[in-house]
């Protein structure tokens, strides 16, 4: 979902909202109504494919891809305009790579 947010602030003219990035991304990915109502936890009012958009615009936000102007608005950068699918695979695997080293590093700690 990460290069759909960015491909949608991309075609939205390198800016949009929460709500315009999450009716486009759902549109792009022809989700039912159903789908996009589908809550993170059955207590939650909040949908899943909103959170994991939110996570989605974290990511390319810490990628420096996008940057947030206010509270619920993107715009996407120099940076953001040369990134690849790739680009943010690699980014994530070596993300998830830093978490493991950093998560052996304490188990060693706590020996």
């Amino acid at each position: 979902m990460t290069w759909s947010t960015l491909v949608v602030i991309i075609h939205a003219g390198g800016s949009a909202t929460n709500l315009e990035i999450v009716e486009a991304v759902a549109n792009d990915l022809s989700l039912s109504v159903r789908q996009r109502a589908i809550t993170r936890t059955p207590r939650s009012t909040r949908t899943l494919l909103d959170y994991r958009l939110a996570w989605s615009r974290t990511l390319l936000k810490n990628m420096g891809a996008i940057v947030n102007d206010s509270p619920g608005h993107w715009s996407i950068t120099d940076i953001g305009r040369q990134i690849t699918p790739d680009d943010i695979q690699f980014f994530n695997k070596a993300k998830l790579e830093r978490l493991r080293t950093r998560k052996l590093v304490a188990g060693t700690k706590n020996t």
